[in-house]
């Protein structure tokens, strides 16, 4: 490693003595990491490190920072590298100049990869280990190992210089720093020595500094005010331990009488602004699994995962007006904060067309005991002066960028401009909002903000039509428009089912598939009309499982092919951009069946292929007419693992490989490639250090011109993880050629705004993001979104119950800076425990605190504190989950049934223990246990609860 640092800075010093320019280091830098072998994911740190020492002194050469520059442009590095070697060279040979420091503050703030809003900063950093001395020196056999450091301990030479009354540093630095503390969560909090040094720094520091900063010390000096005011601290149990009774002082500290904790208000912890902000988020994090059927019927409603929020809102306020006006609010600032393109148009549709509906619905429900308010347009009026300026925020962006939109369309454009489709039209939100009120019956014709509409919409012009024929270069003009006018998104997604729905019988107009397959935007505004489970499932109806047509196959061989091939794609893009289960035969087409599980007809139809794609012949319209699409699909696989072996066993040559791959950069084959990386990846994967063909093929497959862009993002995780997430694949990627840096680049432009980098993604415990909810006035506006996929991702790999049981030792055994008495996550729990968050199981976790978890909780004695803590979340979530889950009697039952079955076990057992008790045997602890089944019994019938769920009795 000392070797091949020196002979990196070697390369770099001869590139600058002889005036190398950037664009040429930058070739050459690949080069050198490919000789010496280096893994992809040191290889920016290195890079970075490399020409940031070269940075330090009074006067750095400013050709060193150009190469900084062209380097980060051109993807070899990202921002965040240059971020983590910046602050290790600080903290460690020295300052920059404050030159140097604003320069590279612009550049990172230019060019922000790797430190997005969704990236945050891992709380330690590791240092890299010093240069190594030759090997056999005393020198090298003293040679310190990598040491780790908090990120705001590195941090703090950055705040000092901000912090400095007497010599005001430059906005660029300003702007980074506040930027960096604004990725840098409160928990893990940081060492005490750093918190207070940064406490300091914090008087004198720009408000823009300040206030993140205050953010990441909130976690610390919570723990500090808690440990000043109490005595004795209570042990953070990670189990369902008891509490040891001989702690002095705990019962004190925590004791609580359960009834008067459960007669206040118990969502006056939490604000009614972070509620809904929650709830939103659950809506658009839920999409993915909540189907939504009434699109085939004449009166849409809205979604379940929305009538949720109405059921869930009323245990948390009473009154439903102003529940209504900061729902309104919440989805106005939501979408003012958003900063991707594809997430506003997500919040778009929600506030424009979703909420309108979901209001239209509850209108309608007579028997709520919520219900709807009357005075709506009082509401809205009141909703949109409040937040008037964020609207006006909103719909200058809305118009300054249809116009910048248009002015690009009519400059590339030779034959004219964009002429907006006739009928169609962006407006203001508030006129979007209402005027959809008025189309639902929910406001009168003289209550809306805008006019009626000259003409029935029927006779506007088909947004369908016009999106599949238009000119490319109008394309970006049409989808803002689609996006963001009044009512277009909902008329293109009735268009484009009923255009779904009519396949195979009336094929679809040109270009509209491989157009949308490429789209995310438009697609992720037909959730204003059908949800994604609901789209995905058309797709699979009439696209991928159509009946097979041979005589059209016959007639037009390559086109039946193409056409299939496009709305396979389209599938593909569906899935990975609402993160869907893939359909049985996207399944399919990412698996290679061995040659013994093929059928004599598939085995001739793989040698027949395998023979057109790597032999002399090409493909012939007989091979083509042979194979129905489907069928190609599920063998497209099998055809590149044969090809595989046959390189291994040298029946072909590698020269044949590539020519045969080839055909696959082709619209003809070029839809099966997602598949085909997605098996790759997971072979490679599984084969370790014998993949080094494997490599080559997908070196081949990805680096190709033709490479459809959203097959290359929905296999952008699978791809990284193989290139940065595996060390010991080094050396088979070093020998069989492939191009990690050129394949890691390609991968990164093709994501999506926003979207974390797989090196970036930091572990993150989900423990460590309930903590996020115990101080929620310092949270961001991102937490709930972080929170529904620690808790979605922990659901998937670890299951419900180990999910339930997580959540409830969080209760039972919080951190000893936070009193069970007013810890707002015993409140919070019911959102998390009622509301199901995973598709792999569509159950809320209260089943399975209630099935499995419970036995869990009730076999080790639990302190009265703890269990009025328990009993109190159990009582909320039955209430809750009642309005929102029909099986909720069965779950309540089988509680009643465990509860009474436990009772039962341990009378009799007393009864035994006491004729022991009299021969002079001790008083035993397992009396306390059943002094736990007896409060938990007794706190159950309540009623409150048993006006809601009357088999509760039972415990009385």
């Amino acid at each position: 490693m000392a070797q091949e640092d020196a002979s990196l800075r070697s390369l770099v010093g001869k590139a600058y003595a002889r005036g190398v320019s950037p664009a040429k280091l930058v070739k050459l830098l690949p080069q050198w990491l490919k000789k010496h072998n280096q893994n992809p994911s040191d290889s920016s740190s290195l890079i970075a490190h490399t020409l940031l020492q070269r940075l330090t002194g009074d006067n750095p050469p400013s050709l060193i920072f150009s190469y900084l520059t062209f380097s980060l442009q051109s993807g070899l590095i990202t921002a965040r590298n240059i971020i983590f070697e910046l602050l290790f060279i600080l903290n460690s040979e020295g300052p920059l100049s404050i030159y140097i420091l604003t320069s590279i503050s612009s550049l990172v703030l230019a060019n922000p990869t790797g430190l997005g809003p969704s990236e945050p900063l891992p709380s330690h950093l590791t240092h890299p280990p010093a240069p190594t001395p030759e090997i056999g020196t005393s020198a090298s056999a003293s040679s310190p190992p990598p040491t780790s450091s908090t990120t705001l301990g590195l941090l703090l030479s950055l705040i000092r210089l901000c912090a400095d009354p007497s010599a005001p540093p430059p906005a660029p630095l300003i702007g980074l720093v506040s930027h960096l503390l604004s990725l840098l969560h409160p928990y893990p909090v940081p060492p005490l020595d750093v918190g207070l040094a940064a406490g300091q720094l914090m008087a004198t520091a720009p408000d823009v500094i300040a206030i993140p900063l205050k953010n990441c010390l909130a976690g610390l000096m919570a723990e500090m005010t808690f440990a000043q005011d109490m005595g004795p601290l209570l042990p953070h149990v990670s189990g369902f331990e008891r509490v040891p009774s001989g702690v002095a002082g705990t019962e004190e500290q925590m004791a609580v009488d359960p009834k008067s904790t459960l007669a206040k208000d118990s969502s006056i912890n939490i604000p009614l602004m972070e509620v809904i902000r929650y709830l939103l988020a659950y809506v658009e994090h839920s999409d993915r699994f909540s189907e939504n059927h009434s699109y085939l019927e004449s009166t849409a409603k809205p979604s379940p995962n929305f009538i949720h929020t109405i059921h869930v809102a009323r245990h948390f306020l009473p009154d439903s007006r102003q529940f209504l006006m900061h729902l309104l609010q919440c989805a106005i600032r939501s979408m003012a904060v958003e900063a991707s393109p594809l997430s506003k148009v997500r919040k778009h549709v929600i506030l424009t067309e979703r909420l309108p509906l979901l209001l239209r619905w509850w209108k309608d429900q007579s028997d709520l005991k919520w219900n709807c308010p009357n005075d709506l347009p009082t509401i809205l009026d009141e909703t949109f002066n409040s937040d008037a300026s964020s609207l006006q925020d909103l719909n200058s962006w809305i118009q300054v960028t249809y116009q910048e939109l248009l002015a690009n369309a009519a400059a590339e454009d030779e034959g004219g401009g964009f002429i907006q489709p006739a009928g169609w039209s962006l407006a203001a939100i508030q006129d979007v909002v209402t005027r959809r009120l008025v189309e639902l019956g929910l406001l009168d014709e003289g209550q809306a903000s805008s006019k009626p509409p000259e003409s029935d919409s029927s006779s506007y012009e088909s947004l369908l039509m016009r999106y599949s024929t238009c000119p490319s270069s109008h394309l970006p003009v049409l989808r803002h428009l689609i996006c963001f006018g009044k009512g277009t998104s909902r008329s293109l997604a009735l268009e484009l089912v009923n255009c779904i729905q009519a396949c195979p019988g009336a094929p679809p107009p040109d270009n509209l598939f491989s157009r949308l397959s490429e789209d995310s935007t438009v697609l992720a505004a037909l959730t204003a009309f059908i949800q994604p489970p609901d789209l995905l499932h058309l797709l699979d109806q009439h696209l991928l499982n159509a009946p097979d047509d041979p005589a059209a196959r016959a007639e037009d061989p390559q086109g039946c092919l193409a056409k299939f091939g496009e709305g396979f794609s389209l599938t593909e893009n569906v899935v990975a951009l609402f993160n869907l289960p893939h359909p049985a035969l996207l399944q399919d087409a990412r698996t290679a069946l061995d040659w013994a599980d093929l059928s004599s007809e598939e085995r001739g139809l793989v040698s027949g292929w395998v023979k057109a794609l790597f032999g002399s012949d090409g493909i012939d319209d007989q091979v083509l007419v042979a194979t129905s699409p489907v069928n190609f699909c599920r063998l497209a696989c099998c055809l590149i693992q044969q090809a595989i072996r046959a390189v291994i066993l040298g029946q072909i040559e590698l020269e044949t490989l590539h020519n045969g791959l080839s055909y696959f950069s082709q619209n003809l084959l070029s839809w099966c490639l997602g598949g085909i990386v997605a098996w790759l990846c997971e072979e490679i994967a599984r084969q370790g250090k014998l993949s080094a063909i494997h490599f080559v093929v997908l070196g081949s497959l990805v680096l190709s011109d033709s490479f459809p862009e959203s097959l290359l993002r929905a296999n952008a995780p699978a791809i990284l993880a193989v290139i940065e997430g595996n060390p010991y694949l080094a050396e088979v990627i070093q020998s069989s050629g492939f191009d990690a840096s050129a394949v890691r680049d390609k991968v990164i432009k093709s994501l999506l705004p926003g979207t974390p980098m797989m090196s970036s993604q930091a572990e993150r415990r989900p423990q460590d993001d309930l903590q996020i909810i115990r101080h929620l006035e310092l949270a961001d506006s991102t937490w709930p979104l972080r929170v529904l996929s620690s808790m979605n991702q922990t659901i998937t790999t670890e299951g419900p119950n180990i999910s339930a049981k997580m959540i409830m030792d969080e209760l039972l055994f919080p951190p000893p800076s936070i009193s069970q008495s007013s810890d707002p996550l015993i409140t919070f729990s019911t959102l998390l425990l009622t509301l199901p968050l995973s598709h792999d199981d569509y159950r809320p976790l209260i089943a399975s605190l209630i099935g499995d978890v419970l036995p869990q909780i009730l076999s080790t004695p639990l302190s009265e504190t703890q269990v009025g803590v328990f009993t109190k979340v159990l009582k909320r979530c039955l209430v809750v989950v009642f309005d929102i889950d029909d099986r909720t009697g069965r779950w309540t039952e089988e509680l009643v049934n465990e509860l009474m079955e436990r009772r039962s076990k341990e009378m009799a057992r007393v009864k035994l223990e006491k004729l022991k008790m009299k021969r002079g045997w001790k008083r035993p602890e397992w009396q306390m246990m059943r002094m736990d089944v007896e409060m938990v019994c007794r706190q159950l019938v309540d009623e409150e609860v048993v006006g809601v769920l009357p088999i509760l009795r039972k415990l009385s």
